[in-house]
């Protein structure tokens, strides 16, 4: 205790589960595949992303464009030590709603997974997603967003494959 209140805790240093976030650091060249409703053939389209970490270490900083400039996205991922979970927040240019997301990893901190949720930009609802991220070696990775519906059947929407550039 000081003269002015209670002593602040020392800030909290990157643990294990950061470094499981680690790989995701880089330039990362994209090819996506968006499938506007189920059964109907994907939009396909490229773009870039580059996710950097914050100095204090604990925070992964994302920001994702498309090669034809219609999308842009910016994230932010990390572990919180209170819940003992991953945690993230995404914001993009088709809507005005945070996506917040929250999760887990596999053992080997290859394959996270995420529920989240956020407002569908095209009905102002509540929609639920799972969001799969999967690192397969040091240069590739995959990510996959399902849509949960009502009834709690998950259909694809979003596939990305990324190719590390640096």
């Amino acid at each position: 205790m000081t003269e002015h209140g209670p002593e602040m805790p020392a800030p909290p240093k990157p643990g294990p589960h950061h470094a499981h976030l680690a790989p995701l650091v880089g330039k990362w060249r994209l090819t996506t595949k968006y499938f506007p409703a189920p059964g109907a053939p994907p939009m396909t389209g490229t773009g870039t992303e580059t996710v950097r970490r914050s100095p204090d270490g604990l925070w992964f900083v994302t920001d994702l464009s498309t090669d034809d400039g219609t999308f842009t996205g910016h994230g932010v991922n990390g572990y919180d030590t209170f819940k003992k979970k991953y945690v993230g927040v995404w914001v993009d240019s088709m809507t005005t709603s945070l996506q917040i997301s929250e999760g887990d990893c596999s053992e080997d901190g290859r394959v996270h997974t995420y529920l989240s949720q956020a407002t569908d930009p095209a009905t102002g609802k509540t929609i639920r997603m799972r969001l799969r991220s999967a690192i397969r070696d040091e240069k590739n990775r995959t990510f996959q967003l399902y849509r949960i519906g009502p009834d709690g059947k998950e259909t694809l929407e979003l596939e990305i494959a990324a190719a590390r550039t640096t």
